[in-house]
């Protein structure tokens, strides 16, 4: 198990700050997201599953250093299909939510044209 760390000059810059984790519901996009919880940014992350999307916000909730100043949310999209896209893109729309950071841990290779 890898405990991301984060320094006290990179809590300074992340306290108030909103990040998205495109991906953030696993691997290398759940710990990123975590890291940026536990360095005071509020943090929505972005996932498949919505079991894992559920998990990741129960874990961001619990990995908050300032819980009245932090949010927390968790969107359920199926990134690899331009019908996924486009509803995550309402999901975020409709949410109302703005982000200062973006991160994106997810990609993919089509196989053909959509």
């Amino acid at each position: 198990k890898v405990e991301p760390v984060c320094d006290g000059v990179l809590a300074q810059r992340l306290r108030g700050q909103r990040a998205l984790v495109v991906g953030g519901t696993d691997g290398i996009g759940r710990a990123t997201a975590l890291a940026l919880a536990r360095g005071g940014a509020s943090v929505a992350v972005a996932g498949r599953s919505r079991d894992k999307a559920a998990a990741a916000l129960a874990a961001l909730q619990a990995a908050a250093v300032r819980p009245s100043e932090q949010g927390f949310h968790a969107f359920a999209a199926d990134l690899l299909t331009v019908e996924g896209c486009l509803g995550f893109t309402r999901q975020v729309r409709a949410s109302g939510l703005g982000f200062d950071l973006v991160v994106l841990t997810v990609g993919m290779w089509p196989d053909r044209d959509q």
